[in-house]
Parts: C-alpha cells; structure tokens; sequence
C-alpha cells in the first residue's frame, strides 16, 4: 500500500497545473501508513503537509479539513498526547456542525476519538457521554456487529475497567471479542490480543464469584 500511494503521490506532484487537494488526499493516506505503522514522525509530516495544503486551497473552515482533524487527533492519541489531541479532535466536530450535523459517521468517528482523547486524560464522565453517542450512531447506521461498533465498545469496556467495574469491562470486551472474531477471523492479531486480555478478567470474575 505504502509503495502504491508513494507512486500516487509522485503522479499528483507532475501534473500541470497543480492539483493541491489531490496532493493533499495523497499525503493524508500516506500519514495513515505511517501511522499504523508506528512510524509517527513521519505520519504527523505528512499530515501536517495536508492539512496546510488544504487550508491554503480551501480556508480553514472547509469540511475537508475535518478528516485531517481527525487523523491528527488520533496519531495524538497512539503517542498517549490525550491533551494535545482534544482540540483537534474538537475542530473536527465543531467543522462537522458547521457544515452538516453531529449525527452523520463522520462525527460519530469524530466523537470516539475525543472520547478515548477524554479517557486518556481520565476525564471519565465526559468520555463515557461521548463514546455512547457514538456507539448510538453506529449502532443506527449499520447495527450491532459492525467493526466501528466494536471499537468503541472496546473504549467503553477500558472505561468500565478503568473506573473499577470489571463485570461491565468483561461483558463488553466479550462482545468486541465476538463482533471482531466475525469480521476479522480467530487468527487475526487484533482477536489474539482480545482473547489474551480477556482470560484473565474472566479468571478474576471467576474466582469473585467462588468467594
């Protein structure tokens, strides 16, 4: 993907004239490959690039830029920066008000990942509210098994770990277990990891229950 988006991008970068939104698209996507794969300096450069281009070719208040919010927001959160990406993560709603309404999937997304940026900082109240608005809107738009669904129920599960209910942690991580498990199959890494962390919360469960 990495290799195929560099060729994008150089593509982009030899067109006459310019095309700076094209460029920018190419740039975010590349940030998200280096996001996932932990290389995060690079990701926030390439990010940075879009974001500037996209504010110099559309204003700052363009819907576009919301994504890029978002994006920024979220490699904020990977680095464990909870309070360097709660304003961006707040410009990306705020955006998403401005130009279409805070119940649509971007602002679902938008509102998980301040969520999470919330529980971070362990403002718990406020994540809690938050991560179940967006839990609500997926829920509306695809269901119950969709793969958003789990991700924010797998935010509220830490929450409800967090905060000392490991009864709520474990029904809700036994659900992201099954959803992830469907789409994803019993061998992915993501299902492997769920499954390790949930055994010993079910042992714990367990052994309060014998007692």
């Amino acid at each position: 993907a990495e290799e195929l988006l560099r060729r994008a991008a150089h593509l982009v970068d030899a067109l006459h004239p310019p095309d700076p939104i094209n460029r920018a698209m190419a740039l975010n996507a590349l940030g998200l490959v280096f996001k996932e794969t932990q290389r995060f300096d690079q990701a926030g450069q390439h990010y940075q690039q879009a974001l500037a281009l996209l504010e110099q070719t559309l204003g700052v208040a363009d819907l576009e830029l919301a994504p890029l919010y978002h994006n920024v927001a979220g490699l904020e959160h990977a680095q464990d920066q909870f309070v360097q990406g709660e304003p961006l993560a707040r410009r990306a709603l705020e955006l998403r008000e401005a130009h279409e309404s805070l119940e649509t999937t971007g602002a679902a997304a938008d509102l998980a990942v301040l969520g999470a940026l919330l529980l971070g900082q362990q403002r718990y109240d406020e994540a809690e509210s938050l991560l179940e608005r967006s839990l609500a809107i997926w829920q509306a738009k695809y269901g119950d098994h969709h793969y958003e669904v789990a991700v924010v129920k797998h935010n509220l599960a830490d929450l409800y770990q967090a905060r000392g209910d490991q009864p709520r942690a474990l029904r809700t991580l036994t659900e992201v277990f099954d959803i992830k498990s469907q789409i994803l199959g019993p061998t992915h890494p993501d299902v492997v990891t769920l499954r390790q962390h949930i055994t010993p919360l079910s042992q714990e469960a367990d052994s309060a229950d014998s007692k």
